[in-house]
This record gives structure tokens, sequence and C-alpha cells, in this order.
């Protein structure tokens, strides 16, 4: 394979052609991917630069990025890790395991968690979920004339608080956050006013909103890092608690 020569793909998209640049040469010989996609603009690719998305277990060991998306026609919610791996770590294990709670229970939820690796993942990969675009990733742009009757979303913040935000109604939030008190440790402060909370997860452009079909049933759940790598399970079945009795 050499530069500027068609790179084929198995995708179906007949009209679609990725080409190779100097930086992916050894990447696409060296690999098997699954499949390759350029994101439009995204960070250290505004330069012109074209990352290939790698299935997980390459991107992982490469320190590059994937995504991961399990969706169904017939949905009412979308579950949401827009910085997984190492972006703001855990996350995405806690939007599959709400993922696997929901199905238990007879739901078939939408879930998209876009992975990123590396020990500067965060500085390379994170974008603030105000500025995500449907356009920018391969798996999510397949959800983009998609709306959801409720969005969930997790991440991470340094606040020292659990943070249940989103533009959803305080009473739902409210309930959130009894549950969370309720199985988290008692040294873990959990809030849900906005007025309390730095990352509100309210404005309108805010992926997890922007995925609703109102625009305004969206939930951010915000842990601290301490919640994440512990208790990221307890965090999962607290939301479901809640979720089950409004779907």
């Amino acid at each position: 394979m050499a530069l500027n020569e068609p790179v084929p793909t198995n995708d179906g998209l007949d009209d679609v052609t990725y080409w190779v640049t100097a930086t992916t040469l050894f990447m696409l010989s060296a690999l098997h991917l699954r499949r390759v996609a350029f994101p439009s603009c995204f960070c250290r690719f505004c330069n012109g630069e074209k990352l290939l998305y790698m299935n997980f277990t390459d991107a992982w060991r490469h320190d590059e990025t994937t995504e991961t998306l399990w969706t169904t026609p017939e949905t009412d919610v979308a579950i949401l890790a827009p910085h997984a791996g190492d972006i703001e770590f855990n996350t995405e294990f806690a939007a599959g395991q709400l993922h696997k709670l929901l199905r238990k229970e007879g739901y078939q939820p939408t879930t998209w968690m876009y992975h990123g690796f590396g020990e500067n993942a965060f500085d390379e990969y994170h974008v603030s979920s105000n500025y995500l675009e449907f356009t920018q990733f391969n798996e999510l742009s397949r959800l983009q004339d998609r709306r959801f009757r409720f969005g969930i979303s997790f991440h991470i913040h340094e606040e020292g608080y659990v943070g249940v935000g989103g533009r959803i109604d305080e009473a739902v939030r409210s309930e959130v956050a009894d549950r969370l008190t309720e199985r988290l440790p008692n040294s873990k402060e959990v809030r849900y006013r906005h007025g309390e909370m730095k990352n509100k997860g309210r404005k309108e452009s805010n992926i997890v909103n922007r995925i609703t079909e109102s625009g305004d049933d969206g939930l951010q759940i915000e842990m601290t890092p301490k919640t994440s790598y512990n208790y990221w399970k307890r965090v999962a079945r607290s939301v479901r608690d809640v979720y089950v009795g409004l779907l």
C-alpha cells in the first residue's frame, strides 16, 4: 500500500474513499482494522492529520481512539459516555452497566461510547459535551437523525461531590440523588440543584439534552474520580432504579 492510495474498506460505502497519509501508512500495514473512519475535526486532528478508528483492543494498545455503539430501532433511552477510556476512566463501565441493567428489566437502550487512550488522553481527546457534533464521529453519526425520550451521560469532574445535572426536571434529578446517597458511602456528597453545581449540564447544546426528543430530558452524572473508580456499579444501579419507573 502506497501513499495516496485508496484504503479498502468493508463498510459497503462505495461512494466513500479514505486516503493513506504518512501518519497512517504504518498503522494500516501493521494492524488488522475492523473499519476506518475519519472525524471531520477533533482536537489534535484540526491541522489536517487524519486518525483511524480501530477496534477497542488495538486502540487501547496503541493509545488511540475508537467508538462503541449498541443500538436497536425501538428504544426510548440513549446512554452516553463521550469521554471514555483514559479520558474520564470507568465512565464507559458505568454506561455499559446501566445498559445491561436496563436490558435485564426488559428495555432496549441505545448506548454510545467514545474511548480515548494514553497518558495525555484528556488533553488530546476531551471536548466539552456542549460542542460535540454527531458528524465528528463515525458511529455517533448514525444517530444524528434519531431522538430519544431520555438521554443519560456519565462523566468525571474534580469538584469533590457527585453531581446530578442535565435539563431534566429537578424532581427526577432529586430522586436519582436520593438513590445515590443511599448507595454511596456517607463521605460522598451528592448535589442535584443547578445552583449548587459547577458542571450543570443544563445547556441546550449539551449532547445529552440535544439527543432527546424534547431537548429537555437529558441527565448528566458527574462522578468524582474515586466514585468512578470504586463505585461505578452503584452509580449505574441508582440511575436504573429511577428510570425503570419512567420508561
